[in-house]
């Protein structure tokens, strides 16, 4: 692990300042001297001339060894490992840390080295090997009370936990590595880059983010390019994950720099990989295979399988992107080939270090029985003194008490904290969700600007979670250069038509002029409106300026209780909204000058037809008129941007409500899930859940696609897992009654009368026990394939909506063996336009498919699937959304 690399270096006796020795003057030196010349030269160049440093390193280690300082020759030979290592050149690595380990006679240096060993261990994935040494240290460092040893093995064995995926054990050593540091620790910055990396696994992007501007605000301070490089590496990870692909690029490009002054090739690969799949996902095609030429420069026999795997991967992901199905295919049969290589290693290692857990805790069983055959002994021996076997017992008595209120309260305060998270996380998605909504109200470019900041500023104060007064309002700047109340709750006539606004007296023209945030707790007299009375001064308020890339457009104005103090969420809240608000009023505004600079153009040609001028004369008017169409066109493809900028963060809310892929593994075994929604976001949807010996799988269709189908599919997901809450899962049929009760309600309710937008849904509820399998669907059949034969139980013909025809939903029930293959899939494939006719696929050669491949493995399933569909499509747009889910039940392998 990077951190314990700079153990060794402070152990180091040598200087970091470049001796003024020349070369010349080498010979009148002695032995030691001339060592430390070669070692502090080596120490110039170590942070960012690597390759300089080892040269000067290894002339350090010849002259150790001329001198027969074998403790020298091994601190000399084991600094090289360590630049290797930041190479990603762990071969080399692991040959000159075992040589120090050879040469040293100290106990000391003897663990440091073998961390160093540990080290490479863990980045070639034997973990076993790794732990067995990790544990031995452990005990040495405690032993030497060498606190820095200690934060380091914890550190490298939590590095163990996260590669094998347990985050929250690894986050747990990880915080047992830092209750070691001291004040002046180098060990941060690298032990920081670690949990950011944990946290980023975990989907928690905010922890991600503190500590990576702690490891970057300490790494400022020296020169360590590469461990700074993979604080840039992984900022650009986390901005990635995030969607923000600006920011990621910047990152990237800063590791790269980085990584070439040290000339570190495994991790140049590893950026322009990352590099490349950002631009693939903003479709610059052009860029992304730029970076995949400059990654394919510098790989060679000496580059990691991981990173091979991750480039055949993403020339993979490149070449489907581009719709090269030849290309693509490809490069997913080199791709498949390293991964199942790449896996079988994996699994063997996460095996042997299973049995290895296991054979460590058989030994402490025997240990501590050995141990309790002594108590036994000894207690056996003070029984006959009384006395003082009621001292040791209330004293042992006393310490347990006392030892559990401290874990106790230890617990509580990791529950707090926890909870503390999980109530931000819920707030943070319930911004973004009426952020989401403000945007797509403002794509109606039929809403009034004045209602639509009415309906806006109306439900920011109903948010329960914002503790505000049910009063504010939000102010434009007009023409005249005077602001203008827009949209207003609960504010008196005279507040509302002030005319002071823009004075030295208004806290909203303070806020507007200087261009910053306003909070106050309560009204002084200072800032005191003229024309307020007494009555109208028990408030605070939060007053930030509206503004969109430098224009300023006005300001929001909320208010607050007596003496009351913001908290840190809902000042986040606040802020992001007000920049929220700020882009719906430009955009607003933009729409209303392009549509009145149409108007007046069309009156314009009007008048020049009318008056008959010369040719001449009207070639140049159309001239004029179609330069102004152009820059009107340029102001509508901004603001399209800025809507699909908005539909891709729905997105990214609606990925947050679907069971992610984690989840998913693990509750279901042999299964794949193709899931291809037409546009950004989709109207198909999924859902796992398991209570006790019960099996839940839920697939639905929304009526349309796209925002509407991205509506319907957040609805529908909401209630279902109110549902799956509150009823028996073992019975479909009654889940789908509830749900359709609950859509109907919505929609009779609402404003627009009866609505027929709904879903279509199967619903398999399995007993892992008995086998016992119960299906209930709505207009989506369940298919089970047994032994090459097709098995269909047939829906409902009735939707989960306001239908005509409204049918009760009955269960069906059936007993599943090994190796069946259950199905559910929406329309979109079997609907799907392409093939060399541009026709329909159909659902019976679909459902034949399945059939045709049901004998094979689940996962080459999905990709026969995959490539069929990508087949047929060719170059046809896709006409819906496409989901299709498999299941093979009890896979077992029969004799051929």
């Amino acid at each position: 692990m990077r951190f314990v690399f700079i153990i060794i270096l402070l152990l180091s006796s040598s200087g970091l300042a470049w001796s003024q020795s020349s070369p010349d003057s080498l010979v009148s030196l002695n032995c030691s001297e001339k060592i430390k010349v070669y070692q502090d030269a080596g120490n110039r160049f170590k942070n960012f001339q690597l390759d300089s440093a080892i040269k000067y390193y290894d002339l350090a280690y010849q002259q150790a060894l001329l001198c027969s300082d074998n403790e020298k020759a091994a601190e000399c030979v084991n600094v090289m490992g360590i630049v290797y290592f930041e190479k990603n050149e762990f071969s080399s690595a692991l040959e000159k840390f075992e040589t120090a380990l050879s040469l040293s006679n100290d106990d000391l240096n003897r663990a440091i080295y073998l961390l160093n060993i540990s080290d490479i261990y863990i980045e070639l994935g034997d973990y076993t090997d790794a732990l067995k040494i990790l544990d031995e240290l452990l005990v040495v460092f405690q032993q030497l009370d060498f606190d820095k040893g200690i934060s380091a093995t914890y550190g490298n064995i939590a590095k163990i936990y996260k590669q094998i995926g347990n985050i929250d054990t690894a986050l747990c050593l990880y915080r047992n590595s830092i209750s070691y540091f001291h004040s002046d620790s180098n060990l941060k910055p690298s032990i920081y880059i670690d949990i950011a990396e944990c946290y980023i696994e975990a989907g928690n992007y905010e922890m991600a983010f503190e500590f990576l501007i702690d490891a970057e605000e300490i790494l400022q301070t020296t020169n360590n390019l590469s461990i700074l490089g993979d604080v840039y590496s992984i900022f650009g990870n986390l901005y990635t994950a995030k969607g923000n692909y600006y920011l990621a690029v910047d990152f990237y490009t800063k590791s790269i720099f980085l990584y070439k002054k040290i000339n570190s090739k495994n991790k140049l690969v590893s950026q322009f990989i990352k590099l490349s799949h950002v631009y693939i996902l903003q479709n610059y095609n052009e860029n992304a295979n730029f970076y995949l030429d400059s990654a394919k420069h510098y790989i060679d026999i000496s580059t990691s399988l991981e990173i091979v795997e991750n480039f055949y991967f993403e020339k993979y992901y490149f070449y489907n992107s581009t719709r090269n199905v030849d290309s693509a295919f490809f490069y997913y049969l080199s791709f498949d080939k390293i991964r199942d290589s790449i896996e079988h290693f994996k699994n063997e290692n996460l095996l042997s270090l299973k049995n290895y857990q296991l054979e460590k805790q058989e030994k402490t069983k025997i240990e501590i029985k050995v141990q309790n055959d002594k108590n036994n002994f000894i207690y056996l021996l003070i029984v006959s003194i009384l006395l003082l076997v009621l001292t040791v017992g209330f004293f042992i008595f006393g310490f347990r008490q006392r030892f559990l209120r401290r874990r106790n309260k230890e617990y509580l305060v990791k529950y707090a904290t926890t909870s503390a998270d999980l109530r931000y996380s819920n707030t943070k998605i319930q911004a973004q969700a009426i952020a989401f909504l403000a945007l797509q109200k403002a794509t109606d470019p039929e809403k009034d600007l004045k209602i639509l900041m009415q309906e806006i500023l109306e439900e920011i104060l109903n948010l329960s979670f914002l503790k505000l007064q049910h009063k504010g309002c939000i102010l434009l700047l007009q023409p005249s250069g005077k602001l203008e109340t827009f949209a207003s709750v609960n504010l008196d006539a005279k507040v509302i038509n002030c005319s002071l606004i823009n004075s030295d007296y208004c806290l909203c023209g303070k806020a507007f002029t200087e261009n910053r945030i306003i909070t106050t707790k309560n009204i002084e007299e200072s800032i005191l409106l003229g024309h307020i009375d007494n009555r109208e001064i028990d408030h605070g308020h939060y007053i930030a300026p509206l503004v969109w890339q430098n224009d300023k457009l006005g300001v929001i104005n909320f208010y607050l209780r007596r003496n009351q103090v913001l908290s840190e969420i809902e000042i986040d809240f606040l802020n992001n909204f007000t920049l929220t608000i700020s882009g719906i009023i430009k955009q607003k505004l933009d729409s209303i000058l392009v549509a009145k600079r149409v108007k007046d153009q069309n009156v314009f040609s009007q008048k020049m037809f009318a008056q008959s001028l010369l040719i001449e004369q009207q070639k140049f008017e159309v001239e004029q008129f179609s330069e102004r169409l152009e820059k009107q066109s340029i102001l509508l493809k901004d603001s399209i941007v800025s809507i699909q900028d908005s539909i891709n963060y729905a997105s990214y809310i609606l990925t947050a409500l679907l069971p992610n892929k984690k989840t998913i593994d693990s509750l279901l075994e042999n299964y794949f899930l193709l899931f291809k929604p037409k546009d950004v976001v989709g109207g198909d949807f999924y859902f796992v859940s398991k209570e006790n010996e019960h099996l839940l799988i839920v697939l639905a269709d929304a009526t349309g696609h796209g925002v509407p189908g991205a509506f319907l599919t957040t609805l529908g997901l909401t209630f279902l897992k109110e549902i799956v809450k509150k009823y028996d899962i073992s019975n479909p049929a009654l889940l789908l009654e509830v749900l359709r009760k609950n859509i109907k309600e919505v929609f009779m309710n609402s404003d627009i009368g009866i609505s027929f937008s709904g879903y279509d849904m199967g619903i398999v509820s399995i007993n892992e026990k008995t086998n016992k399998l119960c299906y209930s669907g709505a207009l989506m059949p369940l298919y089970i394939v047994r032994r090459k034969e097709m098995i269909k139980f047939k829906a409902n013909r009735s939707p989960i909506a306001n239908y005509y025809i409204e049918e009760d939903f009955v269960n069906k029930e059936f007993i599943i063996e090994e190796n069946d293959t259950i199905y559910l899939f929406s329309d979109g494939f079997p609907d799907q336009f392409g093939g060399d006719n541009n026709t329909k696929y159909t659902r019976k050669k679909f459902i034949k498919l399945l059939t045709d491949i049901s004998d094979k493995k689940i996962k080459k399933q999905e990709e026969i699937i995959f490539f069929e569909f990508e087949k047929w499509i060719k170059d046809y747009e896709q006409t819906d959304d496409v989901t299709v889910l498999g299941l093979k039940w009890k896979e077992v392998t029969l004799p051929s």
